[in-house]
């Protein structure tokens, strides 16, 4: 299910006592109380299926990487947010062989694969992120040169893919997973959250 996290969507209302922005949490965390979940499904392009379990070398390296970007994005938004594995996985023949077709020379076309990601599992695999990781290294329109990219800034009202280049030092891939993470937000919704005082922030925190 979609999971859909309060301090990313607002809705106003009125109270004769605060008139602060309501949160809408919808699906599972409706009436579960503490964090809130960010779910995450990774695949891994150029590797083995055996390799595609939280226990292989590239699997306790997302681990990592995603426990240190939770607590990046936890601090950042001030609310308690958890990312939440949902599956590592290969690729199938088919997209494997369509990935295989966007690579040259070592390089990925960044936003192909993002577009081709969000239409490919837009009606059959819905957790809020999917996350390609690969050796190949990244690269946009302008040719620039990328360790992570993403560039939908839908977070849990729809699926957001997201690139990350495997293998760089833990700290700097979560910190770059936190800030794409963060950027795949609205920006009205970013301002709105960025705007609050810190006493409106912690009101807010309770209803996650």
């Amino acid at each position: 299910m979609r999971v859909f996290i309060g301090v990313l969507a607002f809705a106003s209302f009125a109270s004769s006592s605060i008139d602060y922005p309501r949160l809408q949490i919808v699906d599972r965390n409706m009436y579960s109380p503490g964090k809130k979940n960010i779910t995450i499904a990774y695949l891994l392009h150029g590797f083995s299926s055996q390799e595609a379990t939280p226990d292989s070398q590239v699997g306790r390296w997302l681990m990592k990487v995603q426990k240190q970007a939770g607590t990046k994005l936890t601090k950042n938004l001030g609310v308690p947010i958890t990312l939440e594995t949902t599956g590592i996985k290969v690729p199938g023949n088919e997209l494997s062989h369509r990935l295989s077709t966007w690579v040259s020379s070592g390089h990925m076309h960044a936003d192909t694969v993002l577009e081709y990601l969000k239409t490919f599992f837009q009606k059959s695999f819905n957790p809020d992120i999917i996350c390609l990781v690969t050796e190949a290294i990244l690269y946009d329109n302008t040719h620039g040169k990328y360790l992570g990219y993403s560039k939908y800034k839908n977070l849990c009202k729809g699926l957001v893919p997201m690139l990350l280049h495997y293998e760089n030092p833990v700290k700097e891939t979560s910190e770059l997973l936190s800030t794409l993470i963060q950027n795949s937000i609205s920006p009205e919704e970013r301002s709105r959250w960025n705007q609050m005082t810190k006493q409106q922030k912690r009101v807010l925190s309770r209803w996650l």
